[in-house]
């Protein structure tokens, strides 16, 4: 079983949305897995301790204070550019899933994205198509249980 680092970045949703993301990683029935999770806030907070959940080893926790007060559209963006580089940079996993902090997902999230991109060497799979190989494809979604809330995963070795 292959290890998947699930790749979480944050800044602002920790009193309402990103527990409850957290806690549907924690029911995934996936085992090999591991939560890396990038805070973008300025002061830094402490949910996972409020969570009793700081000593779990399948979660990690970077603080990542912004280099850019968020004043434009862009200047944010440039800040979860930022933080997807340091989830990505402390994952240790050979897949990479995108875990939104606002998102809850099915228990069989993580297995079942697995599945769609074993076979693939070297792809990244969305909702709607495969890069693999410089080309894209369409994603058959008739095909298995691969639901459209799978937003990306691909393997570590693509990250340049």
């Amino acid at each position: 079983m292959e290890k998947v680092s699930c790749l979480m970045r944050t800044h602002h949703n920790w009193d309402s949305f990103t527990p409850n993301s957290i806690y549907s990683f924690l029911r995934q029935d996936y085992s090999h897995k591991e939560l890396i999770i990038v805070d973008g806030s300025k002061t830094g907070l402490t949910v996972l301790e409020n969570m009793n959940l700081i000593d779990r080893p399948e979660i990690k926790y970077y603080h990542l204070p912004p280099i850019i007060d968020m004043e434009s559209y862009e200047e944010h963006l440039r800040n979860l550019a930022r933080a997807r580089e340091k989830c990505e940079d402390l994952a240790t996993g050979k897949y990479l899933l995108s875990w939104d902090d606002d998102d809850i997902n099915f228990p069989d999230r993580i297995s079942e994205s697995v599945k769609a991109v074993q076979g693939f060497d070297g792809a990244m799979i969305n909702d709607l198509f495969i890069l693999y190989e410089n080309k894209y494809y369409l994603y058959p979604m008739n095909k298995g249980s691969f639901r459209p809330e799978f937003t990306a995963i691909y393997e570590k070795k693509m990250v340049p």
